[in-house]
């Protein structure tokens, strides 16, 4: 990489490009940054200063429980274990668990939940963080109709128009 281009690659021993990135929307104009040199190396992260961010929802109280998990930065996450309650104060059961899938992972439980918390788990089975417990959320009957079993629809499909 030159110091004036807003480009930098890697390739491996074939010469296939196995990294590629730019500093800029339009990598063939002059960079407004200047770097002599980029490197790749093997990165690990466990935040330290936040918690997973979790988000339930389920289009109804009969319908499964959709889960988003994010914990941004983290790349020692091998698992995440969820768990549920019905109320706050009572204990929180372990309901499922599944593997880490990048930025944001997605997970249905099969039944309805209230509560919902989720655990960060290492590859040798340590608990790295907990998130904060959430209350799932469940549409009006008005907007259930415009949703499904994991999300419901852009808002526009069921705003007024001005």
């Amino acid at each position: 990489m030159l110091g004036d281009k807003a480009v930098f690659s890697e390739v491996d021993g074939d010469n296939n490009i196995v990294l590629a990135g730019t500093y800029t929307n339009t990598p063939n104009t002059q960079a407004t940054a200047m770097n002599y040199r980029a490197f790749s190396f093997d990165w690990q992260s466990t935040p330290n200063n936040t918690i997973p961010v979790v988000y339930s929802y389920a289009v109804n109280q009969t319908a499964p429980t959709a889960i988003h998990v994010s914990w941004n930065g983290a790349t020692t996450v091998s698992t995440w274990r969820f768990y549920a309650s019905d109320n706050i104060g009572d204990g929180f059961a372990v309901i499922g668990s599944t593997g880490h899938a990048g930025f944001e992972t997605m997970w249905s439980a099969p039944q309805y939940h209230p509560w919902i918390m989720v655990e960060a788990v290492a590859w040798d089975g340590t608990s790295l963080a907990n998130s904060s417990y959430q209350g799932t959320y469940v549409p009006s009957p008005t907007v259930a109709a415009y949703c499904n079993d994991f999300a419901c629809a852009a808002a526009t499909a069921y705003s007024s128009s001005s």
